[in-house]
């Protein structure tokens, strides 16, 4: 058998079959697919010809004849194994002989590993750098929030394509902040795992796919700007008549923005000739001390909503029957929260309040804060 025409023949079929599902070539892909992985060196090299069978047909993945290892025709052997087992060829040499061709041409690859970093969940923005490319086995996640996250790594084989079913690895990672506590290491593992970390400091870990030769990745977590506050948008809007359809602010640039240091505006409270036919937005986070439901309300003139950790908590309107949803149970820490406002003639004015464990009435400028970038 020689591997030349092998490697040619198996991938044109098996890209004619990936584009036209003609049937009639699944069998010869299935006997040169099967047949290639069985021919490999047991290093996953191919010569002009193949490890086997041998001339006495005894053994498999033995030495290349006739003086060892040519890349270009091993390649083309490789690529139409993993062609083949895109078109559903199914051998128990399929994935180990996929899985030696990736460890040999790596080696002359360099990394052919894509490490991507993503958040599952958490709460606040990540932002990870280097992200999606080989150099991102090391990578920096900066954070502005302190809280609770997890996120997620996946690892691809940039050399041979998807490589699901065959060394992919996704490892999820729970990452604690908290104020003024020391860091904590955990050694790499492939089960979630932990660290916590002080504000403004920074700490690598490594993750891997839990085997005795794998190659650790590591990000590095730091923490960024968290000011005291609310960001606060507002936006002229002569024909703001009706909450509904409710006004899309977040299609538009605001006319003036500032910090408001609390979440009650009466009307003089408010940006000079900001008297009728308005909107104004409010964004930022919540910081909750004790664990336990907490109840909001509003009072606004004329309508109002609410969100709480990006889900809708309170409808308020002035002219007919609203929502809430009642208690809500937060966790100690920092609550991503969005208020928007109404205004479309006479009156004005908006206060947020609360009870909870050892809080009642408005919501105090201590609670409120918001990121200085990355809004």
């Amino acid at each position: 058998m020689c591997a030349w025409p092998w490697g040619y023949n198996n991938t044109f079929l098996s890209e004619y079959y990936l584009a036209t599902g003609d049937q009639e070539v699944l069998h010869a892909i299935s006997e040169y697919a099967i047949t290639s992985a069985r021919g490999q060196s047991w290093c996953g090299t191919y010569g002009h010809g193949m490890a086997w069978p041998k001339p006495d047909g005894s053994s498999t993945h033995g030495i290349v004849p006739p003086y060892g290892a040519l890349n270009q025709a091993g390649l083309l052997v490789s690529i139409g194994i993993v062609l083949g087992d895109k078109c559903g060829i199914k051998d128990p040499e399929i994935a180990p002989a996929i899985e030696r061709s990736r460890r040999y041409f790596g080696y002359f690859a360099g990394n052919p590993l894509i490490y991507t970093w993503s958040k599952v969940r958490g709460a606040g923005p990540v932002t990870f750098s280097p992200n999606g490319t080989s150099a991102s086995s090391n990578s920096t996640a900066a954070l502005t929030i302190p809280g609770s996250y997890l996120l997620k790594l996946t690892v691809s084989d940039a050399l041979l394509g998807d490589t699901e079913g065959y060394g992919g690895v996704s490892t999820n990672l729970t990452v604690k902040f908290k104020d003024g506590r020391n860091v904590t290491d955990r050694p790499p593992a492939a089960t979630p795992q932990s660290v916590t970390l002080a504000e403004d400091t920074s700490k690598a870990i490594k993750v891997n796919d839990g085997t005795a030769d794998s190659e650790p990745a590591t990000v590095a977590f730091s923490m960024g700007g968290l000011a005291a506050g609310i960001f606060s948008e507002f936006y002229q809007w002569p024909d703001l008549s009706s909450p509904e359809p409710w006004p899309d602010m977040a299609s538009r640039q605001p006319d003036t923005t500032r910090i408001d240091a609390k979440m009650q505006l009466a009307a003089a409270e408010f940006p000079p000739n900001y008297e009728d036919h308005f909107c104004s937005r409010h964004t930022g986070y919540l910081k909750i001390v004790t664990a336990g439901d907490y109840q909001f309300s509003i009072s606004a003139d004329d309508h109002a909503k609410l969100w709480v950790d990006g889900k809708l908590a309170i409808e308020q309107y002035y002219s007919k029957k609203g929502w809430n949803a009642g208690a809500l149970p937060l966790s100690p820490g920092y609550h991503e929260f969005k208020l928007e406002y109404m205004e479309s003639y006479g009156g004005n004015y908006v206060n947020l309040s609360w009870a909870g464990p050892g809080v009642s009435g408005g919501v105090p400028a201590g609670a409120f804060f918001h990121l200085t970038s990355g809004r």
